[in-house]
């Protein structure tokens, strides 16, 4: 399907096997995927040098730069701030913990595993997941993490969760969020579920 010069591999671990028959020479190298694929393997095999850089964070200058956009806010306005893929390398614990001192509503995570050790760290604000695996429900539960709920299969099955932690629960209900495709269509309700999304979320009591 692909008129260009490719190579395709079954898994990481067939790559990894026949990097060795790969040269790269003044190239520029793109790696996405899911975490399960475990591409920071090849990260590493494809890493000839390490370097001694160090990248300092100022933490005065984040409350500035947080102060600043606080004050064009509207009082009742929450703000949510992304601290996933570890504050995207400014250290999580730590911009977490002076975000919570500075009162930020909210904090977000990309998976829940990022939720857990904020948790285990002594972070204590609401911490939105943006992509709740089912095999983490339980611990997001345990954990009180709140997933961002992007269709209606994940609905579904955090649901079924939910209800079978529902003794646990405070008032018996769970705080949970609603991601809308605006135009990205990459997840997200669309404009033709919303109706039946409002059906189920108003006959679920267990979440809110």
């Amino acid at each position: 399907m692909f008129d260009v010069e490719k190579t395709f591999y079954t898994s990481t671990e067939e790559f990894l096997k026949q990097f060795h028959h790969l040269h790269f020479n003044h190239e520029v190298v793109l790696l996405k995927g899911a975490r399960p694929f475990g591409f920071e393997r090849i990260s590493r095999a494809l890493q000839q040098k390490a370097h001694e850089t160090v990248m300092e964070i100022n933490l005065n200058s984040i409350i500035h730069n947080l102060n600043y956009y606080r004050a064009r806010l509207k009082p009742e306005t929450k703000i949510m701030a992304m601290v996933k893929a570890f504050a995207y390398g400014s250290g999580s614990f730590e911009l977490a913990n002076i975000l919570q001192f500075n009162r930020v509503h909210y904090l977000t995570v990309a998976y829940a595993d990022e939720g857990v050790a904020l948790r285990k760290a002594g972070i204590t604000l609401p911490i939105m997941v943006m992509n709740p695996e089912e095999q983490s429900f339980e611990q997001m539960i345990q954990y009180y993490l709140e997933p961002e709920l992007y269709s209606f299969r994940i609905l579904s099955r955090f649901s079924e969760v939910v209800r079978r932690n529902v003794a646990s629960l405070a008032n018996g209900v769970f705080p949970v969020h609603i991601k809308l495709d605006t135009g990205m269509h990459r997840l997200g309700f669309e404009e033709e579920d919303l109706n039946e999304l409002i059906v189920r979320l108003k006959n679920n009591r267990h979440l809110k």
